[in-house]
């Protein structure tokens, strides 16, 4: 299941939960290269776990390389539908945690952009709103 990257991040964070953090670490890299740059959550979700072990520097570098994959894909779109939004908000948290907050603030503006208008946007945007308030 080469292009499988959900698959590939099941079993990233079955190897979280079994405490072997390099096998974790090879499996998320593998979903991230196996998504292409088709969507923003193997890089999220390899972020979130090096930032729950407070890899918050290799945290940022991730979610770079998924932001530039996702931007360079041009067939991906923007929003929601291939986690852009996501990534991007937590990307800026990561930032905030890093102490970079004119950084974190300029990603969260970047979220805000790529959030779909409308009602589809709406709880997205709340939670935007709400994190750049609580910072």
């Amino acid at each position: 299941f080469p292009t499988q990257w959900k698959l590939t991040i099941d079993w990233a964070q079955y190897y979280t939960r079994l405490n072997m953090p390099e096998r974790a670490t090879e499996l998320f890299l593998m979903a991230c290269s196996q998504s292409r740059g088709q969507h923003g959550d193997p890089y999220r979700l390899h972020a979130e776990y090096e930032m729950s072990r407070g890899n918050y520097d290799k945290a940022q570098k991730i979610l770079f390389r998924g932001a530039v994959a996702l931007s360079q894909n041009a067939g991906a779109g923007f929003g929601n539908r291939n986690g852009m939004v996501e990534l991007y908000y937590v990307w800026a948290v990561c930032e905030w945690h890093l102490e970079n907050l004119s950084r974190s603030e300029s990603v969260f503006d970047q979220a805000l952009r790529v959030t779909p208008t409308g009602h589809e946007g709406a709880p997205a945007r709340s939670l935007i709103y709400y994190a750049m308030a609580k910072l």
